[in-house]
């Protein structure tokens, strides 16, 4: 539940951004990436139709830019429950800073 609050919270932030026209406030890379995995890995479970599934072969690639973002591909075949790849975390910006000041590289 938390997490689908997060992922919802997020949508409005970003929505209101668009609307708005503008470029912050900038939410954390990982705030963005948890609501994209959100909606890219726990709404195909819930959204699939199984009996139209039941005989097809699909696979979907979503590529969303910018800090946080990254590559999900979600495959379904025959009838079965949708597998999704989540792409791998890269560190950027504050994340990559404080990893490297933890690996003491400042």
């Amino acid at each position: 539940m938390l997490m689908a609050s997060g992922a919802h919270t997020w949508n409005h932030h970003t929505e209101r951004r668009l609307w708005l026209e503008r470029a912050d406030p900038q939410l954390a890379d990982a705030t963005v990436r948890a609501a994209l995995g959100f909606y890219n890995v726990h709404v195909p479970h819930v959204a699939l139709d199984r009996e139209q599934a039941a005989n097809t072969q699909l696979t979907a690639v979503m590529e969303f830019t910018g800090p946080g973002g990254g590559t999900w591909t979600c495959r379904v075949s025959d009838g079965g429950y949708p597998s999704v790849r989540e792409p791998p975390l890269v560190p950027t910006g504050a994340i990559s800073a404080a990893a490297d000041f933890r690996r003491g590289r400042t």
